[in-house]
């Protein structure tokens, strides 16, 4: 199930709102136990793109990335974060995160 504040990927292209299938959202409303969601665009920078109503076969949850390490790109708005952009980490980030102190 996916639930508020998750992320999603987008299953098709949605021209007139500037989206294309594969743009990452992050839901902000659970229609009807998950019928269908609204959903956040937004910038790397944190600006929004679109909110769209979906449908939920318009919309996947994003993978499950287990034993991997990721760099996030995140935005604050009021008390919450929003991740904006997971990616894989990079050979240095790594190096600093498994570092013992």
């Amino acid at each position: 199930m996916i639930d508020e504040l998750d992320l999603v990927v987008l299953k098709r292209d949605l021209p007139t709102e500037r989206l294309t299938a594969g743009d990452v959202g992050t839901v902000v409303l659970v229609h009807q136990q998950g019928a269908g969601y609204e959903v956040e665009f937004t910038t790397l920078s944190g600006d929004t793109v679109a909110v769209v109503t979906l449908d939920a076969s318009d919309v996947r949850p994003v993978a499950r990335v287990e034993n991997r390490l990721l760099g996030v790109a995140h935005t604050l708005r009021g008390d919450k974060m929003r991740i904006v952009s997971p990616r894989e980490a990079e050979p240095h980030e790594r190096r600093k995160y498994h570092q013992v102190p």
